[in-house]
């Protein structure tokens, strides 16, 4: 083994990716000193599956072509790799850097890891398919930088060019001082969600003043909480809008822009004809073909930059040449015509990410791996139970929250089969709630839901998730926002709409509106060994708000429309996270605004676990279906269920005993839903 201490992490990651034929190189590496140098005449060479690769070493697997194809010409910048684990994402994302490095001008390369030795184990060494294997001329250093450890991979070029890489570990805010001052071509990070935000934005200003740089990103998937999502890919996505404007820009003006770049690439081949006949000139030759093989280099290398030049030329031509209608603020503007031109909203994927100008991604499962057998990987995929967190992460990479999710209790048993929600406009046995978390610095959440009381069964049929930031929104445009999902249904009536208390001017403004509203109990405490309590609800605290939520999710008395995606993912995603000033475990703030109002809702429309009397949604045994009370048409009659009749009986029982107005100046329906349960045995109404 190497001198060199390896902690859990890196010792599995030894342990699964070095064997006897690499282990005398690997160990080498890790356990170089400080100005030590190392190179072997011989390596192993990367075996390759059958079918990823032709004679020539260029990827024929699909993904991977497409990868490496759109590198090389320049048709974008952010390529993230993401997908679960054994799906042979590095093992294409190194071959194409590869490719791409022999290839650009660009001298200087950077090559990030969790730590300098993470990054020496899956780059430069990768299972035998990293840098020191696919390019097998280059000598590695070990040194240090003002204090900082770095690894360094020199190498030529297939022009002859020397070239280097430098190798850092990005694992703390100020690691991204360490390569701060270089000018970078290209960037590749593994496990890039395992890396500091601030290192990896470090490294894309390294590359701004290069052309056609790239930055390479691989990762296995988290939970859609996790910063990078939040903090970093979510500022590189475009909306549907912008996305629809690309490809309208880029089929309305493709011929138009390709007579442009054609007459340019005419120019660049006259520019080197001349450049081939002046230099056999210089060099006494009559033609190329007779040039001495330096000599023959040296001409290639001046073709390929002449090349560099008109590329430039071409990649620099701006949308609105084309498109005149950009306003200067738009994202597009200014923008290349060419990445427009050959934009791709990419392929299909669980974690539902579309391209964009200059963000590509690519996704990756254990079925893409062609090192694997069918057998291999039907094994690998049963070693996880199937449709679990777990499963779902690891082999099919689906965002999932897996070891701090805060509702593992939530399941594909909570999402209802395809259904028409217009069953329940004529349900008589379900009151129809809708919530909404305002917002304006964060996105604003709604929920439409029909709740059956009896039960306390809540279905979650539509959601809606918008950001208003930088759109000068008012509460108006909120209004208007929730009457199109009252007017999206056929049952346009609603029983009672709960908005976040702390929301005070939108619960003034629609109720200055006329609009009937009840400040939603917000609470967010789990159990604890007091019961809690709150102002309006005071009757059966066993279970609150989170660990409300997770039971429910449990019993499957909460049930949520496919379609639902946002809710869905939130719920997924939601995890804990260690306060390192507290020293204690709280639950991430991020990416909950619908979550949010599902909370307000059960919170609010049911108060507790008094509804659900029927623990674990069965009877004798037998898992009883959500959906079965729904039944008839808008001509049907349910005796044992009227809201109205049932409002006045409930207001005649609460007379006899002096109560006050259920729905008065100062009540609501919330209250009495939470308040009074003398109307309710453990099914159905009593009067």
């Amino acid at each position: 083994m190497n001198s060199l201490p390896l902690d859990k992490e890196l010792s599995k990651i030894y342990k699964d990716t070095v064997d006897k034929d690499h282990k005398g190189i690997v160990d080498r590496i890790l356990s170089l000193k400080e100005g030590e140098e190392m190179s072997d005449t011989v390596r192993p060479r990367p075996t390759y599956s059958d079918g990823s690769i032709d004679h020539m070493m260029f990827p024929i697997q699909p993904k991977a072509k497409e990868l490496t194809e759109r590198m090389l010409k320049g048709h974008g910048y952010i390529y993230f790799l993401e997908g679960g684990a054994r799906g042979g994402k590095d093992v294409f994302a190194l071959l194409a850097w590869t490719i791409y490095l022999m290839t650009t001008p660009h001298k200087t390369h950077l090559a990030l890891g969790k730590s300098l030795e993470h990054a020496l184990l899956t780059i430069l060494h990768s299972g035998g398919f990293g840098l020191y294997y696919t390019i097998p001329n280059g000598i590695f250093v070990r040194n240090s930088d003002s204090g900082a450890q770095r690894g360094i991979y020199k190498f030529k070029d297939m022009f002859g060019v020397e070239k280097e890489i430098l190798f850092y570990g990005n694992d703390k805010k100020a690691d991204g001082e360490k390569y701060q001052g270089f000018t970078i071509g290209s960037t590749y990070i593994n496990e890039a969600l395992t890396q500091h935000i601030d290192g990896i934005n470090q490294a894309r200003q390294r590359m701004a003043s290069t052309h056609n740089h790239v930055m390479i990103m691989t990762a296995n998937p988290k939970g859609q909480a996790h910063p990078f999502y939040t903090n970093f890919e979510k500022d590189k996505l475009m909306d549907e809008e912008e996305v629809q404007l690309m490809e309208y820009i880029r089929d309305r003006y493709k011929m138009d822009f390709e007579v442009r770049e054609n007459a340019i690439l005419k120019e660049a081949e006259v520019d080197k004809f001349q450049f081939v006949k002046r230099f056999c000139e210089m060099k006494s030759v009559p033609s190329a073909k007779y040039l001495k093989q330096e000599d023959a280099m040296s001409l290639r290398l001046g073709l390929r930059d002449i090349d560099f030049h008109y590329d430039k030329m071409i990649a620099d031509i701006p949308i609105q040449n084309f498109y005149t209608k950009l306003d200067k603020d738009h994202v597009l503007y200014g923008r290349s015509m060419r990445k427009v031109i050959h934009y791709d909203r990419g392929g299909k994927n669980p974690n539902n990410v579309i391209n964009a100008y200059d963000y590509n991604y690519y996704h990756f499962t254990v079925d893409d791996n062609l090192g694997l057998t069918e057998m291999q990987r039907n094994e690998y995929k049963k070693e996880f139970k199937k449709g679990s967190a777990l499963y779902l992460q690891k082999t099919m990479g689906v965002r999932k929250t897996a070891e701090k999710a805060v509702y593992k209790e939530f399941s594909y048993k909570n999402v209802l089969d395809e259904i028409d929600i217009s069953i329940f406009d004529n349900s008589q046995q379900t009151i129809r709630v809708l919530g909404i978390d305002p917002g304006f610095n964060h996105e604003t959440g709604m929920l439409d839901c029909e709740i059956d009381l009896r039960s306390g069964t809540v279905f979650v049929l539509q959601e809606r998730l918008i950001d208003y930031k930088n759109q000068d929104a008012t509460i108006e445009d909120i209004e208007r926002e929730f009457w199109q999902m009252i007017r999206s249904r056929k049952n346009r009536r609603y029983d009672m709409l709960i908005i976040d208390p702390s929301h005070v001017a939108t619960i003034n403004h629609f109720m200055n509106r006329g609009i009937e509203v009840t400040p939603a109990n917000n609470s967010s405490l789990q159990v604890r060994n007091k019961e809690k309590t709150t102002a309006n609800l005071n009757q059966q605290r066993d279970l609150m708000g989170i660990d409300l939520l997770k039971y429910g999710f449990d019993i499957k008395k909460i049930m949520i429309h496919p379609d639902c995606i946002n809710l869905i993912n939130q719920i997924e995603s939601n995890e804990f996270e260690y306060n390192e000033d507290t020293g204690k475990i709280k639950i991430k703030k991020i990416n909950d605004d619908v979550l949010d109002v599902l909370r307000y809702i059960v919170n609010t429309a049911l108060g507790g676990t008094q509804y659900w009397q029927n623990e674990g949604g069965e009877t004798d045994g037998e898992e009883t279906n959500p959906l079965s009370f729904i039944q008839g048409n808008a001509g049907t009659q349910k005796e044992e269920w009227n809201l109205d009749r049932a409002l006045d009986q409930a207001q005649r029982e609460l007379n006899a005993i002096g109560g006050d107005a259920i729905f008065g100046q100062d009540d609501d329906r919330s209250r009495w839903i939470s308040e009074y349960d003398g109307l309710f045995d453990n099914t159905k109404w009593r009067f």
